[in-house]
């Protein structure tokens, strides 16, 4: 009976870990997927979007809440920081849609 329920636990202990490893791995793909798209940070009084060293070009679009067009720009492997008044924002790229809120 003991080796029984040692070879039980063997077995439970193993699926665990081969399903925390099965786990772990699309995070690990997500992130590196997450860093070769532009970045958005918010300070007071600015929008900064930052691009990877990729080679690409971004075109960002920065809509108002109300839906009308603020800025638009063009960055290639730099960051760019652009002044905006205290609000709400829609920022667009290629890759992604995002919320920013400046105060």
């Amino acid at each position: 009976m003991k080796k029984f329920l040692l070879i039980a636990a063997i077995l439970v202990s193993g699926a665990f870990v081969a399903s925390e490893a099965a786990y772990a791995s699309p995070a690990a793909v997500r992130q590196e997927v997450s860093m070769s798209e532009p970045t958005l940070k918010t300070r007071p009084g600015v929008i900064e979007v930052s691009c990877p060293a990729d080679g690409r070009t971004y075109t960002f679009q920065v809509y108002s809440i109300t839906g009308q067009l603020v800025k638009k720009f063009v960055v290639s492997e730099s960051s760019l920081a652009i002044e905006v008044p205290q609000g709400c924002y829609i920022i667009k790229c290629e890759s992604w849609t995002k919320k920013a809120v400046v105060g």
